[in-house]
């Protein structure tokens, strides 16, 4: 049988004005990340690596009059999800891998190309060029030295 899909009711679900959001109106909770690790382990009496498939936020930052995409709220998404991973790792989860949603900007089933999930600006008006956002080039640099900074300024 079938799943029914389940209806909310548009006049009890509001969403609250204190809870930090990405641009697609999801809901940034890094803490979840370090839950869901627990959660898993203990699901499988701690017997199977753990490996985060997909991590990461929709930002619709736009190009600057310098052709930069500073992503800053990107970044402080990045940082406070790859904060909460390290603390799992750290309290013993084993925890192999993580990988960064998206790499490019690409389609969204939902909303097309009006959301911007990747760490590489595709312009999709004007041939496809490409451009490192700065979230690019700070997760490359996380990656490269397995470390991650203190802060997220530029």
């Amino acid at each position: 049988m079938p799943l029914a899909r389940r209806q909310v009711d548009p006049h009890v679900y509001r969403l609250s004005p204190t809870i930090e959001r990405t641009d697609f109106g999801w809901e940034v909770y890094p803490q979840g990340l370090y839950e869901i690790i627990a959660t898993m382990h203990r699901e499988t009496g701690g017997r199977r690596p753990l490996h985060v498939t997909e991590n990461g936020g929709s930002y619709n930052t736009l190009p600057d009059a310098d052709g930069r995409i500073r992503d800053i709220k990107r970044i402080e998404f990045l940082h406070a999800h790859l904060g909460a991973l390290a603390r799992a790792i750290a309290d013993g989860y084993p925890v192999r891998s993580y990988y960064c949603w998206s790499l490019l900007d690409n389609f969204e089933w939902l909303q097309g190309y009006s959301q911007r999930f990747g760490l590489v600006y595709v312009d999709f008006e004007h041939g496809q060029r490409r451009t490192i956002k700065e979230s690019g080039r700070w997760y490359a640099e996380v990656a490269a030295t397995n470390r991650l900074p203190a802060s997220t300024a530029l």
